[in-house]
């Protein structure tokens, strides 16, 4: 391997190292009682692969603040079936990828048991479904609404702020009532116009 190979990778892994110190950040900053509303999307295959402790970590801070506030509330994007592209450029065989990704469902599923009741649905897991040949979907991040206002917490920021944001009111949702609500890939839903 030549040097700047070598390079290129430690730069990667640097970059990957900073951007899950951000996202550690924000499981501290999720106590703040300021934030009402958050938002996360989580559609990339880190979530799944070499993110997986950190994403436990997220899960639990924010089911944690969900038992303990009444009034948070917590969106979250993810996907109903990883898409076969993103699977086969996975580094992790298949049904690795596939485990992993049913078990956090099944996570999220019985989180949505725990906090949301028949009057109330604090928590909204929207699942989100490919659509053939597209595997666009919003930029990865969380978003916090705090004192009226939208600000990122991790992975977007300006522009990318808004398109997660817009990206989650705009769903057309086909509510199941079982692990979460599904984001139909309708006529009127292109995923690419919410990157």
């Amino acid at each position: 391997m030549s040097s700047e190979q070598m390079s290129s990778e430690q730069m990667s892994s640097e970059q990957m190292s900073s951007e899950q110190d951000r996202w550690r950040a924000v499981v501290s900053a999720l106590q703040d009682d300021a934030i009402g509303h958050v938002v996360v999307v989580q559609c990339e295959l880190s979530w799944l692969l070499d993110w997986s402790d950190l994403r436990d970590e997220l899960d639990e801070a924010l089911l944690r603040r969900l038992l303990l506030d009444r009034d948070f509330r917590v969106t979250r994007l993810v996907w109903h079936d990883i898409p076969a592209e993103l699977v086969a450029s996975a580094s992790a065989p298949a049904d690795a990828v596939f485990g992993e990704h049913r078990g956090w469902i099944e996570r999220l599923t019985a989180s949505l048991s725990l906090v949301n009741s028949r009057d109330s649905a604090r928590l909204r897991v929207l699942r989100l479904i490919e659509r053939a040949g597209d595997v666009g979907h919003p930029p990865d991040g969380i978003a916090a609404r705090a004192s009226g206002e939208w600000i990122s917490l991790a992975g977007t920021g300006g522009a990318d702020l808004e398109r997660l944001v817009s990206a989650v009111k705009n769903v057309t949702l086909l509510t199941t009532g079982i692990g979460g609500d599904v984001v139909l890939p309708a006529e009127d839903l292109d995923v690419t116009h919410l990157l």
